[in-house]
């Protein structure tokens, strides 16, 4: 199909999307938006190739600060432990294969937040 866009044998608008945030609220309370996200967690780069960077605010927290690396199957492939309450930590992907994760970040036991990260090798 792009040849014959580039070829100006047919016409193709691309259509664009917007979130519509002017729909019904749940019957349980106000609908989260990504503005109402936390943003405690910050993966990058995505995708990752041999290293990905995880950065975390978590100031207003006390605790144990967890961050578990698992597949899309739910195997927990790596855990790291975060020792200060805002960092970035450089974690290598040697042990992780090409793939799609979920980067999940517990305190005190309590899932907070999760980021999807795609490695490519």
């Amino acid at each position: 199909m792009n040849m014959l866009i580039h070829q100006e044998m047919i016409m193709y608008n691309e259509p664009v999307y917007f979130p519509d945030y002017f729909k019904s609220v749940n019957a349980f309370g106000e609908r989260e938006t990504i503005f109402d996200k936390e943003n405690i967690l910050k993966v990058f780069p995505n995708p990752a190739g041999t290293y990905f960077i995880i950065e975390h605010n978590l100031k207003k927290y006390k605790g144990v600060f967890k961050l578990i690396v698992s597949d899309m199957h739910g195997k927990t492939i790596g855990e790291h432990y975060l020792n200060s309450e805002q960092n970035q930590q450089l974690i290598p992907t040697i042990k992780y294969p090409s793939g799609i994760y979920l980067i999940q970040l517990y305190v005190n036991g309590i899932l907070k937040e999760t980021e999807k990260l795609s490695i490519l090798k």
